[in-house]
């Protein structure tokens, strides 16, 4: 039967789904509130999702029919992606739970049909069940504790997030092979990226769940219970605790046997700057009589260090503020180096804490 008539019966039931979604766009929302919301909001998603089902499934349609490629597109996830507006990833989870419901999933779509359970839980059904023939042929299977109608009533009960914990258990238990060769696949795109830019440093990377874990642990152990009056977000925290952890590992020599020598970050320091920052220190301290224990003995300020003075930076040449040269030289080996006229090290003398163990 066709469809692409102006009269055709799907044209029509979609014609008169807009203009009730039309409507209710219109509507006054003043009197919803704690009391008839809840209920409102999910009769509305559920419709939502229903709605989505039949998409994904058109999208599927429209993938199989081949007409897209006329157009010149290299993938049918391209064209889609560029004509729906919306990512190419939405587009792949679109169409992969459009072909699940219509050939692997009849139980899923007549419970997401009936709003028995949600398309998020439909969706999770739809990325993990069919993924390999021993969990499709487990799916079809009369077994009652790993078939299709199993998961559904597990889905009926559980939020989308446990039921997501559920379905990888079950994808697992019906193909192990397959879950080890998923995992395999996974380690074997682990990365990390820094990008170093003007004003900082981007991460970027990918972990497998235990190794991502272990790294969610460490942080947290770092971190520990935030104080009362940290007004700082849960990301700003475990930056910091990132960081921390870094300076741990480093300070501690826990970087393993590959390295005699502990790596630590390395800053260069005009004369200039380490005797105005001297005198800052001192002058704020004005108990003390001598000047810091890390400059040569008989120093002692003097008005011609407080002027302007070229900036600390990096041997990579990155600026180090004056704030983050404060806290580096409250705790760290400092070593005198003696250029010539041509940039060429001259004398490197002993490296001397800026504070002793005392």
């Amino acid at each position: 039967m066709s469809t692409t008539g102006p009269e055709a019966p799907i044209a029509t039931v979609v014609a008169r789904l807009r203009a009730d979604v039309s409507e209710l766009m219109a509507l006054d929302l003043s009197e919803v509130d704690g009391a008839n919301g809840p209920e409102l909001h999910r009769v509305l998603a559920m419709a939502a999702g229903q709605v989505q089902a039949v998409a994904a499934r058109v999208l599927a349609k429209v993938e199989d029919d081949g007409r897209w490629a006329a157009a010149g597109w290299r993938t049918f996830g391209d064209w889609a992606a560029r004509r729906q507006g919306v990512s190419l990833s939405t587009v792949r989870r679109d169409v992969a739970l459009g072909r699940a419901l219509d050939a692997e999933l009849p139980a899923t779509r007549a419970a997401v049909e009936e709003g028995a359970v949600s398309i998020e839980h439909a969706q999770v059904l739809a990325r993990f069940g069919p993924s390999t023939p021993a969990r499709q042929a487990a799916l079809a299977s009369d077994r009652p504790e790993l078939n299709e109608a199993h998961l559904i009533a597990q889905a009926r009960r559980q939020p989308p997030d446990e039921f997501q914990r559920t379905v990888r258990r079950w994808a697992a238990s019906v193909d192990a092979a397959a879950t080890e060769a998923e995992h395999e696949a996974a380690s074997a795109r682990e990365y990390l990226t820094v990008s170093r830019r003007s004003d900082g440093v981007v991460l970027q990377g990918f972990l497998t769940h235990e190794h991502g874990e272990a790294v969610v642990l460490a942080l947290r152990a770092v971190a520990g219970v935030p104080a009362a009056d940290d007004r700082r977000s849960r990301e700003q925290r475990q930056a910091a605790a990132l960081v921390d952890a870094s300076r741990l590992v480093l300070d501690r020599g826990l970087a393993g046997g590959g390295q005699s020598v502990r790596p630590h970050l390395s800053v260069l320091v005009p004369w200039e700057t380490l005797r105005s920052e001297a005198l800052r220190a001192a002058a704020q301290d004005e108990s003390r009589e001598a000047g810091p224990t890390w400059l040569p003995a008989g120093w002692c300020p003097d008005e011609s260090a407080s002027g302007s003075s070229a900036p600390a930076q990096t041997t990579g040449g990155t600026i180090v503020p004056r704030s983050v040269l404060d806290r580096l030289a409250c705790d760290s080996e400092i070593s005198r180096i003696v250029f010539g006229p041509d940039g060429e090290v001259l004398d490197v003398g002993r490296a001397r804490r800026t504070y002793t163990g005392q």
